[in-house]
């Protein structure tokens, strides 16, 4: 009996070289074949017997992209129109042609005034509920600038 090489995909879809030397051996490579053929893991339809992605299963992907973009663009520009009609509405209640230029930058902002703090109560400006621990600092005794013979820094 004349010994064969077959070619065969294993389970993960690698190319393996076997021999056959019988029949019996050959109907087994084919039900091999047959079962790693059709693995839900991992499509090996689209590959040829030589491991080249087949022509129709190129085809395909690139159809199933095309739609894709095709389904995003519409998507995206769904979006824009309804962004361009909200404007348009808002755009139509507020009468921007009678504001001057300071009220329209008052209203982008959301600024009420353009006004000073100066001479004005701010003893509620340094109330907060967050209790921010200061680092101590240490008297320096040694390598003091001005010698030892001067008074301490205070303790804060």
């Amino acid at each position: 009996m004349p010994k064969t090489k077959t070619i065969i995909r294993n389970e993960k879809g690698d190319l393996i070289t076997k021999s056959c030397r019988s029949e019996g051996d050959e109907s087994i490579r084919k039900n091999y074949q047959y079962k790693t053929q059709y693995n839900y893991k991992h499509d090996t339809r689209r590959y040829d017997d030589f491991g080249r992605i087949n022509k129709n299963y190129r085809e395909e992907f690139k159809a199933k992209n095309k739609s894709r973009e095709i389904d995003d663009n519409i998507k995206y520009r769904e979006k824009i129109q309804k962004l361009e009609n909200k404007s348009i509405i808002h755009s139509n209640h507020q009468d921007t042609h009678e504001l001057s230029e300071s009220e329209l930058i008052k209203q982008i902002i959301g600024i009420k005034d353009f006004d000073t703090s100066k001479n004005k109560d701010h003893t509620n400006s340094d109330l907060s509920g967050v209790n921010i621990k200061s680092k101590r600092k240490y008297r320096q005794y040694m390598n003091r600038l001005g010698g030892f013979n001067r008074s301490l820094s205070p303790v804060q």
